[in-house]
């Protein structure tokens, strides 16, 4: 039987991913597509048992990368839990983004991703929405950000296009800049000149077409004599500190710090002056900035510093922590499963008795509202940032 080339798989030297799988099986119990769906096909030993029959052809029918193929692996969060439990140590991440390049490569992608690419080519947003309009989360504050607007500044905040054009985010860069005013944080944004950070492109395979944005966002901050980049998006972050550097192959000129970092640096300095706040707080641990970057004490620092807080922790934490189903490009192409895995971490924070859900991270933020919405849930999700501008009482 003739053997099928995945092209994208030996440029990134990740055919030996594929045999050393053992196929044990402990995936199953993490994967939260497979908890949704059942079917082996959408669990990571399942997808990795496809790639294996395609590299290597046996008895089994031929399988094709058709449709049905590039459906089934966009069902993936990226959440990197079934690489924290392979007992192979298979980089399950990079090997989902490898073959999502195979895939946009054949021309299979999804068709809303299609119109992502579109909406960067011509915007330079996800949302196709004019770039003038990135600061629309300010229009409160409006005369205030204007000052700010690319002034130099060794701080800068680069907000990202879901907290900047999703309206029921913006109090996400309205605590942080609350937050910086109240520290005495000289700071800068970028405005209109902000492009999209072009995680998407990274998650959905498609990194090569995000050199130029690459290019022009750390450009455009090395003119404003950055030296300091805090994302309150948890890909953002992601992308600054992992995706550029390779992409550019050198060292970005400025450090790149998420907000929980940035804000557990505040309380160290003591330039946090905190409230107690009503209610029972629980985290939720983004995958990028968690199981991807290992930042999991700065929030619960940040957290447990609100005086007289009640802070109870989920059934499952840190490396363990559940993904909210919003990742990975999951919410655009399969929002219903998106949907439905959101509903069990709503399941978990009333289990622990909380009744403020907290992240780190905008995406995490939006499907977990959907589903607090759709559940008629009494939850209160919150970014980071919200809870420590509530406790300072802005």
């Amino acid at each position: 039987m003739e053997k099928m080339e995945l092209i994208e798989l030996k440029k990134h030297k990740m055919e030996d991913e594929i045999y050393i799988c053992a196929q044990c099986g402990f995936c199953h119990e993490v994967c939260p597509i497979y908890e949704e769906i059942g079917w082996e096909s959408a669990s990571p030993r399942g997808k990795i048992y496809w790639l294996k029959h395609i590299l290597k052809p046996g008895p089994l029918p031929v399988i094709e990368i058709d449709k049905e193929f590039a459906n089934r692996f966009f069902q993936c969060t990226i959440c990197g839990h079934c690489s924290e439990v392979c007992q192979t140590k298979i980089n399950t991440p990079e090997l989902w983004k490898a073959i999502r390049t195979e895939i946009y490569q054949r021309g299979l992608w999804p068709d809303v991703l299609n119109e992502l690419i579109e909406a960067l080519k011509k915007e330079k947003n996800v949302y196709s929405m004019p770039n003038d309009e990135r600061t629309i989360w300010a229009m409160d504050i409006e005369e205030e950000i204007r000052t700010k607007v690319r002034k130099k500044a060794k701080v800068a905040y680069f907000v990202g296009c879901i907290s900047s054009f999703m309206g029921r985010l913006a109090d996400i860069p309205l605590s942080t800049v609350r937050i910086m005013e109240h520290a005495g944080i000289n700071f800068t944004v970028l405005g209109s000149e902000e492009w999209c950070c072009g995680n998407p492109l990274f998650l959905a395979g498609a990194s090569s077409l995000a050199e130029e944005i690459v290019r022009y966002n750390v450009a455009t901050l090395c003119k404003l004599g950055v030296e300091t980049l805090i994302t309150t998006c948890s890909g953002c972050y992601r992308a600054w500190k992992q995706e550029y550097p390779e992409i550019l192959k050198e060292d970005l000129g400025f450090e790149v710090l998420h907000v929980s970092q940035f804000l557990a640096k505040l309380v160290d300095e003591g330039k946090l002056k905190l409230r107690s706040i009503d209610g029972v707080v629980t985290y939720h641990d983004p995958c990028e900035i968690g199981r991807h970057c290992n930042i999991y004490e700065e929030p619960r620092k940040v957290l447990e510093n609100i005086p007289k807080i009640k802070f109870v922790e989920l059934p499952k934490t840190k490396k363990d922590c559940k993904c909210c189903g919003g990742g990975g490009m999951l919410k655009a192409t399969n929002p219903e499963l998106a949907a439905k895995i959101a509903s069990r971490k709503i399941d978990e924070t009333t289990e622990v008795g909380a009744n403020i859900l907290t992240s780190g991270c905008p995406a995490c933020k939006l499907n977990l509202m959907d589903a607090i919405f759709e559940r008629e849930a009494t939850v209160e999700m919150l970014d980071i940032t919200e809870v420590v501008a509530r406790a300072l009482g802005s």
